[in-house]
């Protein structure tokens, strides 16, 4: 299996194959903004990654990949140990592949598939059968999109602001109007804009946040106790309560 470390340097685009897979070991690390003239598949085995894109973030946890279609600006950032599968494609040498960023959800067959791929040898000639099976892993990108791990962010610079202090302040429970002094704008005039920026309401953006905050936290192998307390909420069946209204599933379905 190409395993690349940490320390190590690696350019997909250098390479000949049709599609070429990793397997990656990182402890904390950021990617920085970048783009591949290929398409991308990010597979979590274990720990967290958070990938920024332009107007939208999504945290992955172990149940799920992203697709990255080629071009695309984004950021991979991990709070700590984290090994993932990256799996690259020349778009060119595949037929219908997504043309958008795309959260999947991954049953046992894809990981599997996931796993089989990033386990050739870079200097791999694929045979026909190998094609074949590359091909089954792209049919299942079919499967529903996984959109509760991403929340749009909007552009204006007064709204980035209560952005991240979400983003770092996962237990915050601050309304838009704490923020309108220190922004310069009226309750309303954040909200009006708030809306226009994400198309959610803050109230249903601020759920929605919770919910992927309580993903990256049980990813993480934090316990349900310990995230429902990471959160603010005021006891486990609280949580759970919350998690399963707002995300359709229970937090035992992540792994934790």
């Amino acid at each position: 299996m190409p395993l690349i470390t940490e320390s190590e340097l690696f350019n997909p685009d250098d390479c000949s194959q049709p599609v070429v897979g990793l397997a990656i070991n990182h402890g904390k690390h950021d990617s920085g903004l970048h783009n591949h003239k290929r398409a991308q598949l990010l597979y979590a085995v274990k720990g967290c990654m958070s990938i920024s894109f332009d107007k939208k973030i999504c945290i992955l946890p172990p149940t799920s990949a992203v697709w990255i279609p080629p071009g695309v600006e984004h950021r991979a950032s991990m709070s700590g140990e984290t090994f993932y599968r990256s799996l690259y494609f020349d778009c060119q040498c595949f037929n219908h592949l997504p043309t958008r960023e795309k959260v999947i959800e991954v049953n046992p067959l894809l990981r599997e598939l996931i796993e089989r791929v990033a386990s050739w040898s870079l200097e791999r000639s694929l045979s026909q059968t190998d094609l074949e099976l590359v091909s089954v892993l792209i049919s299942e990108f079919s499967t529903p999109e996984a959109c509760t791990l991403f929340i749009p962010t909007p552009s204006d610079k007064r709204l980035r602001m209560i952005v991240e202090d979400y983003l770092l302040n996962p237990d915050c429970q601050k309304e838009l109007s704490h923020y309108a002094n220190l922004c310069g704008a009226s309750g309303k005039t954040l909200t009006r804009l708030f809306k226009k920026e994400t198309g959610m309401t803050f109230q249903a953006w601020k759920q929605r946040l919770r919910v992927i905050h309580a993903i990256r936290f049980l990813g993480e192998g934090q316990s349900v106790s310990q995230t429902g307390q990471r959160l603010g909420f005021s006891s486990d069946s609280a949580f759970v309560h919350f998690f399963r209204k707002h995300s359709g599933a229970t937090p035992g379905k992540y792994p934790h």
